[in-house]
């Protein structure tokens, strides 16, 4: 970012998810971290994951494709900044080309961050597991600060998506 007003701004507008699993917190971690499982729940509901490339190392990535419901594909990439296993996982989320380049702009939402910090904590929480979740606009202009922070909605309806999938990966291992 460019300006502290912007980083403070930036801050401001965090979107923040918590989620409780009936999952030992290993568990969770693998579905997070082992390409296999991602192709199996990664994306929000009615988007499921055709493409997964993983590489889970500080400076790696994880590459990933999409189906849209008209037939299409979208691409995104995270870019691995943190690993602390079993605790947290740190990248910056972003959409992509079909070949892992980028950041391209979001398919619908042309003042959406180009690139959103996306944290993942882990938290054992009994036999259960606690998933919390920050996204905040990284290297942002105040247009894409201004849209992402009027996006809760959007951000709380896709991510939710996304863990309800997760959490019926789980249960499917589970039985």
């Amino acid at each position: 970012m460019s300006t502290a007003r912007q980083r403070n701004l930036a801050e401001h507008v965090t979107f923040r998810l918590e989620r409780e699993f009936d999952a030992p917190v290993a568990d969770v971690w693998r579905a997070w971290t082992e390409r296999d499982r991602l192709l199996q729940w990664w994306g929000p509901k009615g988007f499921p994951c055709r493409h997964a490339d993983l590489d889970l190392r500080v400076g790696g990535h994880f590459h990933y494709g999409l189906d849209l419901p008209d037939g299409g594909v979208m691409w995104g990439r995270w870019d691995i900044e943190r690993i602390e296993p079993q605790s947290r996982l740190d990248f910056l989320a972003l959409f992509s080309d079909e070949n892992g380049g980028g950041p391209t702009r979001h398919p619908w939402e042309p003042d959406w961050p180009l690139l959103v910090y996306t944290v993942i904590r882990f938290q054992a929480h009994g036999e259960s597991s606690r998933l919390g979740i920050e996204w905040i606009p990284a290297d942002a202009t105040l247009a894409e600060i201004e849209r992402f922070g009027n996006g809760h909605d959007d951000c709380r309806q896709g991510w939710g998506g996304t863990l309800d999938q997760l959490q019926q990966h789980l249960e499917e291992r589970k039985s």
